[in-house]
């Protein structure tokens, strides 16, 4: 089944997600502002099969009303659709008829998903029974996340920071619980594409099953990192920085070597290894507990098992799981009670990694490489303009005209491509390459920059 899930935000670039879209308040055919694009990648990341439709409704300022919230979710009931995802929300509102509409999508069997106001606790409509109210944390995956249909607000998804695409503008690094709530769209419309469930009723049945066999599972090795978004004050990709690094000459193998050159806000002093953050000494937390000192000794000279760090700017996000187990560590040196004077870093492993397993450190001049599994292709868009020409309420300004990894030759060994241009005259680099039968591999590359001179 391939789901199909509405996004009701500031529309959608058709020029990086594929979509529908239904103008139905005459706000334009066209992002505005970069939001509902960024919502849109983050979910067809999860769930690349899913179906969508756009319906405008933030201006570029990301704002509406809410006689046109109303009008476009009472619009929906119309939809032929499995999810309605609304990475938004209002901290005042209350009407009955938002409410009676919410229930009216609900009896049909449609999921409503729907993000709190940053920095709230809660917010409309996401309160309402109807309306599966998702708040961010950072996961160490997007597909780690919490579920508890008694509570108010019943989802807590990934918001870890993405890149998206350099044209969104502000929204290129996307985080927060808007990003919260486009995870739990993807993650439900994994849901239906995998046939687990058909509507809202076997949905809430099926993650409290989820749930369930949790609870029975050990605790897991993965940290769900408890913290806020407004704590948040870095996060690096480790194993990307680490390979960046050392592609461009550098030998770093600890944890100093590598956050001296990524922030000069760290400090490290050789004389006695010590290292501050902002002048604050640094508490690291590593599988929801604070590392005592023999553990943050060993765990400076790693790094290849290291997936992330996060570093958060108070202690606000530290969780009182991560404390209690932190006092039933007799081994641990840390006052608990004086976390204010410390910096807090979040290590997070790759998974199924013991960093602290010294056999499994990467040898000196070696490249540990993480294979995240099967990834199934990607459809790719690229338009078609049947008279040859522009449309001229169109801006198209593509960089990669045509991409296909599926071609096939003839039996003389040709293949036969057409793709439309962009809006500009430049030179075309053409790349093909090959695998033959017998598992052969070719590369051509052919340029017309020599030919335009």
């Amino acid at each position: 089944m391939k789901p199909i899930i509405v996004v009701i935000d500031s529309g959608i670039d058709a020029m990086i997600v594929e979509n529908e879209t239904r103008d139905i308040l005459n706000k334009g055919q066209y992002d505005k502002c970069g939001h509902g694009t960024a919502c849109a990648m983050v979910i067809k990341s999860i769930v690349p099969t899913a179906n969508i439709i756009s319906i405008p409704l933030l201006d570029e300022s990301a704002r509406a009303t809410s006689d046109e919230l109303e009008y476009v979710l009472e619009y929906c009931c119309e939809v032929n659709c499995h999810i309605v995802n609304l990475s938004l929300s209002v901290s005042n509102l209350h009407t009955r008829k938002l409410e009676k509409i919410c229930n009216q999508l609900k009896t049909q069997g449609k999921v409503i998903v729907s993000s709190v106001t940053n920095r709230e606790l809660t917010s409309i409509p996401a309160n309402y029974d109807t309306v599966l109210g998702v708040r961010g944390k950072v996961f160490s995956s997007p597909f780690t996340y919490w579920f508890n249909n008694r509570r108010e607000i019943q989802l807590i998804t990934d918001m870890t920071p993405v890149f998206t695409d350099f044209r969104l503008n502000r929204y290129f690094m996307f985080s927060g619980n808007s990003k919260a709530a486009a995870v739990a769209s993807g993650l439900i419309g994994s849901y239906f594409s995998n046939e687990f469930v058909e509507n809202s009723r076997e949905l809430i049945h099926y993650m409290e099953k989820k749930r369930a066999k949790s609870k029975r599972r050990s605790q897991s090795t993965n940290m769900a990192t408890k913290i806020n978004e407004q704590s948040i004050d870095a996060y690096y990709d480790i194993r990307q920085a680490v390979d960046q690094l050392r592609d461009n000459g550098k030998v770093v193998t600890t944890i100093p070597e590598v956050m001296e050159k990524l922030n000069p806000l760290f400090y490290w002093d050789r004389s006695n290894d010590n290292c501050t953050y902002r002048q604050k000494p640094i508490c690291y937390i590593m599988d929801n507990k604070i590392l005592s000192s023999t553990e943050v000794n060993m765990m400076l000279t790693e790094i290849d098992g290291l997936a992330s760090i996060i570093i958060s700017k108070g202690t606000g996000g530290v969780d009182d799981e991560i404390i209690q187990n932190t006092k039933m560590s007799n081994s641990n040196d840390v006052d608990v009670s004086e976390l204010d004077k410390y910096s807090i870093f979040y290590l997070i492993p790759l998974p199924r990694h013991d960093v602290l397993n010294k056999h499994e450190t990467a040898a000196l001049g070696t490249r540990q490489t993480v294979m995240q599994g099967y990834t199934p292709a990607l459809e790719y868009y690229s338009p078609a303009y049947i008279d040859k020409e522009l449309y001229m309420d169109k801006a198209d300004k593509r960089r990669t005209l045509y991409w296909n990894p599926t071609v096939q030759t003839d039996e003389n060994g040709k293949a036969v491509i057409e793709c439309y241009n962009n809006q500009y005259s430049t030179p075309l680099i053409i790349q093909a390459e090959t695998l033959s039968n017998d598992g052969k591999l070719g590369s051509v590359t052919y340029s017309t920059v020599a030919e335009t001179k």
